[in-house]
């Protein structure tokens, strides 16, 4: 790739700026009746950098996984499989490189091609191959709604704070979840990593916050640190 690495650096930063200006606003909004609509809060706005954005979640399917995977019907599921081609995001970037390169920092129009790729980044497609499957699979939540402090829907993503501080995942990296009613976490466990359990499904779903490559109904939702 001919793009410069500094060069790289501010075209993603301000990708990510754009991105979290836009998001923050769409997330101001609340639901009504019994159920309320709610976002999780970081506990800290540092923005992750752009590898924690479009790669898969680091560490966190690593512990006991072998043990794990020997006494267990459900797959564990690697975050690189949900994307069809893992060099795709490479590909939109060298697409759009020579109009990048007669752009100077900061200079004006910049914020079209923005768009444009953006928009390629967030319509990558799922991977059709995981629909049906039985996995199991590491993340973070982006509540959608409660019930009496318990979470009952939300966007499991691999990085913490999506839509609330930086930008949302491509759709082949989000997933919306529908726990059993047995199974929803307690809202203030939101901001921990969680394992879920479940039947994948490859299916477009379009939120108030993102839009989910694959749906999981009747999920189990763990704390990652619970023993099961």
């Amino acid at each position: 790739m001919k793009l410069k690495n500094m060069k790289l650096k501010w075209l993603l930063s301000s990708i990510i700026f754009t991105l979290s200006i836009v998001i923050l606003s769409a997330c101001d909004g609340s639901g009504s009746g019994d159920k309320t609509s709610a976002t999780n809060k970081s506990k800290n706005n540092t923005k992750p950098d752009i590898g924690a954005l479009i790669t898969d979640l680091t560490g966190l399917g690593d512990s006991d996984g072998e043990d794990q995977a020997a006494s267990d019907e459900y797959r564990e599921l690697d975050w690189k499989e949900l994307a069809p081609d893992t060099t795709a995001e490479e590909k939109i970037i060298a697409k759009y490189q020579p109009q990048i390169d007669k752009i100077p920092e900061g200079g004006k129009g910049a914020q079209p091609i923005y768009d444009k790729m953006i928009a390629e980044f967030n319509a990558l497609p799922a991977n059709p191959k995981l629909d049906g499957q039985k996995i199991k699979i590491p993340g973070y939540v982006t509540i959608l709604e409660q019930e009496k402090g318990l979470v009952s829907e939300f966007l499991l993503v691999p990085y913490f704070g999506a839509c609330i501080h930086v930008p949302p995942p491509p759709l082949n990296n989000t997933l919306l979840i529908k726990p059993k009613k047995d199974k929803r976490i307690h809202i203030d466990d939101a901001y921990s990593p969680v394992w879920i359990k479940g039947i994948i499904h490859t299916k477009n779903t379009k939120t108030d916050l993102a839009t989910a490559g694959y749906l999981i109904e009747n999920a189990d939702v763990e704390l990652f640190d619970s023993k099961e």
